[in-house]
């Protein structure tokens, strides 16, 4: 059973995929379509897209996706 529904709006995972916001619009024993049928690929390769993403209708990449503390800075490595 997948966890998205139909009409939802996701973007793939993959950089190397399509980075538009595809609209679901049948789930078939674990397939999911978009544009009626136009492209597919099995639920674990997308994601629900944010709000900015809808609006923007493509993929953002993390650092810009503003619910991403994009300025968090990784503790201080010892020199080695």
């Amino acid at each position: 059973m997948s966890d998205f529904r139909t009409s939802q709006q996701v973007v793939y995972i993959d950089d190397f995929m399509p980075d538009t916001v595809e609209t679901i619009t049948s789930i078939v024993d674990g397939w999911v379509s978009f544009n009626k049928g136009s492209r597919s690929c099995i639920a674990v390769m997308i994601r629900p897209a944010t709000q900015d993403e809808i609006k923007m209708n493509k993929r953002l990449m993390i650092a810009q996706r503003p619910e991403q503390d994009i300025f968090h800075k990784p503790e201080k490595l010892p020199f080695i």
